[in-house]
């Protein structure tokens, strides 16, 4: 499996959406608009980042597949 690591921590990313997606559930999450904006926003950002990195890690993977194809036809010639 590929590893982006650093600034793409896969993992972290998906727990701040998590607990973003539960803050925003709160009954009181409207009460502070300026903080409610500022948590929307940082859930649009890290949704972002989480789909990007998902999409980059599926085309990585789609390259290796296409790599240990090539590889193998280039053996048979």
């Amino acid at each position: 499996m590929t590893s982006f690591g650093g600034i793409f921590d896969l993992p972290a990313k998906e727990q701040r959406l998590a607990q973003l997606d539960i803050e925003l559930a709160a009954p009181a999450f409207w009460d502070d608009n300026r903080r409610a904006q500022e948590l929307i926003r940082e859930r649009t950002e890290v949704a972002r980042t989480v789909d990007r990195v998902g999409q980059l890690a599926a085309q990585a993977s789609d390259l290796g597949v296409l790599l240990e194809l090539a590889q193998e036809a280039g053996d048979d010639g």
